[in-house]
Order: structure tokens, then C-alpha cells, then sequence
């Protein structure tokens, strides 16, 4: 059973398998995706949430536990949110590890590392892997973002993933146009729902 923190409210792996999921069908080339990577965003008044599972063997780093901080996560399977200030061009990058290990990064404009960042507190991730499926959770106070976001049940945002070993996977729930992968294009970004709890 993996406990999964939104607040003060636990959810059990088996009720949230009953939630709508958001499943991503194509990779960014546009070929079907086989990995089964679904995620769903929620908030309530206090907190954003964000749960991110894919049913693969993991290719991550086992050292890392629930809520370590680490860069550069994208090397390995990857879950990654990207959310887009209301009136501006910055935005904020989280990213998620199967094991729970976090980073977040804001931006002032694409690709551009904000020097004032530094990274939120109170951030709190729950994981749970069986051989063939990985859950990881994070839950993001909204006082802590880095970016101005009013949190209304629709926001300017986009979930993400790179899996696999040997052929990298990149996975977007946006359809983002782009010769390469690259998941920073704002711009493109529709309003994803958050399930209000």
C-alpha cells in the first residue's frame, strides 16, 4: 500500500487507481507510447499535488530515497511538471524520480535559470515500485512556488516524462512542435485541469 499525502488527506493506492487518470498515447515523435505513463494534478487550498506512475522495469538511481533533492534527474526515468506564471514568460520546472528524489528549477524566460531561485521548502514525495510499475508522488505547497500563479482549477502547465534505458522515451501531454525534444516551450502550453480535494 503506498500512502500518498495531499495535506491532511491519505489516499490509498487502490482508491487512486479508481481516479481519472491523464494517460499520454504518443511520444513526441507521434508514435504510440507503450510505457502506460499517466499522471494526475490535484490541489486543495493549501497544497498543489502531483502523482506520476508508468508501468515499466525503472531506470533510476536506488540510492535516492523520498524527497532527496537532486539535479539532474532527467538522466534517468523521469517525471517532469512544468508550470508557466499567469502573465509572464516565467515559469517553474519540478521534477519527479520513481524513487521520490525531487529538483525544481525557475526560469525567467525559456531556458533561463532565475538567480534569485532557490528551491521550495516543506516539499514532501512518497514512491512505491513493484517490478513492473513505479508510482512516485510530490506535494508543493502553492506559499512556496517560485512563480506568481493564482491556482484557479485550470493553469497554464505540462507533464512530462523520459523512460527507458537503451531507447529514451520522451512523453508529453502537450503536443509540443519541436525538431528535438524539448519540453521548455511554454508558449505551447494549454490549461491542464487540477482535480480540486
Amino acid at each position: 500500500m503506498l500512502p500518498v499525502l495531499i495535506s491532511d488527506k491519505r489516499f490509498s493506492l487502490e482508491q487512486l487507481k479508481e481516479t481519472k487518470w491523464n494517460q499520454i498515447q504518443l511520444d513526441l515523435s507521434g508514435a504510440t507510447c507503450n510505457k502506460d505513463a499517466r499522471f494526475l494534478v490535484a490541489m486543495d487550498s493549501a497544497s498543489l499535488f502531483v502523482l506520476a506512475s508508468a508501468k515499466l522495469p525503472t531506470n533510476c538511481d536506488n540510492s535516492l530515497s523520498a524527497g532527496t533533492f537532486k539535479e539532474e534527474l532527467w538522466k534517468l526515468d523521469v517525471a517532469e511538471l512544468f508550470i508557466a506564471e499567469d502573465k509572464s514568460d516565467r515559469y517553474q520546472e519540478f521534477n519527479l524520480s520513481p524513487t521520490g528524489a525531487w529538483w525544481s528549477m525557475g526560469f525567467e524566460e525559456y531556458r533561463s535559470e532565475a538567480s534569485t531561485f532557490s528551491p521550495p521548502d516543506n516539499i514532501e514525495c512518497s514512491a512505491w515500485r513493484n517490478g513492473e510499475r513505479w508510482y512516485a508522488s510530490i506535494v508543493i505547497p502553492r506559499d512556496n512556488l517560485w512563480i506568481d500563479l493564482s491556482l484557479t482549477e485550470h493553469f497554464r502547465a505540462n507533464v512530462c516524462f523520459i523512460l527507458g534505458k537503451k531507447k529514451r522515451s520522451f512523453l508529453s501531454w502537450e503536443r509540443l512542435v519541436s525538431k528535438s525534444p524539448d519540453f521548455h516551450l511554454t508558449e505551447q502550453f494549454e490549461a491542464i485541469r487540477a482535480v480540486k480535494i
